[in-house]
């Protein structure tokens, strides 16, 4: 199950959707992760981005509790009031996610969407529940190729947020 605590702005063709679907999801974060991988690590993330992007069209969402919100805040800069509006609530994504789970947890860190400069995006990964332990298979996590398999509790023995990004960035790449 994933949780999205704050609202995101996940876009489609300059549309904030409001129903996410998987492939604009992976999507999103893809270019997150990859601009981040290589604005603040200087590594480009090589990734078979098209691959990926198709394999995602097989995952399907179940159990959509997302709703609509809608907040202002104040910008001092342009000295107006700004619209955000996003989806909150939660989700769970069906299917083949074993190749896609390390950008979801990653995701929990750096947000999805547009806005997350400001708080939006936030999302979390429910790992004790059924839909995380029914879908993952730990024995056979891998990220990009056989020769760097993950064992996710070793991330998450990493004791500060800044060292779990940047372990699990330097593991993508």
């Amino acid at each position: 199950h994933i949780d999205f605590l704050t609202p995101a702005r996940i876009q489609k063709k300059k549309i904030i959707l409001r129903k996410i679907d998987f492939h604009s999801f992976i999507q999103n974060l893809l270019g997150r992760v990859s601009m981040l991988s290589y604005f603040h690590c200087g590594t480009k993330l090589e990734l078979d981005f098209k691959g990926m992007l198709e394999r995602a069209q097989t995952v399907k969402v179940e159990n959509d509790q997302l709703s609509w919100n809608s907040w202002t805040r104040y910008s001092s800069r342009q000295k107006r009031y700004m619209k955000w509006d996003g989806v909150v609530g939660g989700l769970d994504f069906v299917g083949q996610l074993n190749e896609f789970l390390p950008y979801i947890l990653l995701g929990e860190y750096i947000h999805i969407g547009k806005g997350t400069a400001f708080g939006l995006g936030h999302i979390a990964v429910q790992k004790n529940s059924r839909w995380f332990t029914d879908h993952v298979d730990f024995d056979n996590l891998k990220i990009i190729d056989k020769d760097k398999v993950i064992a996710m509790k070793d991330v998450y023995k990493t004791k500060t947020v800044d060292r779990r990004i940047d372990r699990l960035l330097r593991l993508l790449w």
